[in-house]
């Protein structure tokens, strides 16, 4: 199964993006977090959609030259489908087409299947947060942080496609 559409996100659908990061994670974010998130300007979502239904979604906000994945969620039945990659490639290209240059994120360090996504789409790891993730009943996890660097539109490398600030 693939993706068969990808769709913008805006205020008006952030109860759709609450609905769907409730049915992919343990701790569930309200709408009204999502509705102000999609208020801010540089915010990026889509909705990924197949056969017509929502599958997943991710939200981003871009400041200046970097942009950041604050959410990815795949519904359970639809992962594993290439839903995430899509949405991660379209929000990327999204991203750079507005000048962005750096993509962040932060994974859990357990979760093996993400973290194949990522280093799958060229992320390196950049740092790591100690017990950053609660966890009910277990003990708390890790985050690394991940970093893509997005070439610029023209093509041409500069000094930080290496990550190293000059």
């Amino acid at each position: 199964m693939t993706v068969t559409e990808l769709v913008p996100a805006d205020p008006l659908t952030g109860d759709l993006l609450a609905v769907l990061h409730a049915r992919s994670f343990a701790e569930a974010w309200p709408p009204a977090a999502f509705r102000a998130l999609l208020e801010i300007p540089g915010t990026l979502a889509l909705v990924a959609l197949a056969e017509g239904e929502p599958a997943g979604f991710v939200l981003a906000r871009c400041v200046l030259d970097e942009a950041e994945i604050i959410s990815l969620g795949v519904l359970p039945p639809r992962r594993r489908q290439g839903h995430a990659g899509a949405l991660m490639a379209a929000v990327a290209e999204r991203a750079r087409a507005t000048g962005v240059r750096s993509l962040f994120l932060e994974v859990e360090a357990d979760n093996v299947a993400a973290r194949d996504l990522y280093e799958g789409l060229g992320f390196v790891r950049v740092g790591q947060r100690r017990a950053y993730y609660s966890r009910p009943g277990a003990a708390a996890a890790d985050a690394l942080l991940l970093r893509l660097a997005l070439a610029p539109l023209d093509g041409r490398a500069t000094a930080d496609d290496d990550g190293v600030d000059t």
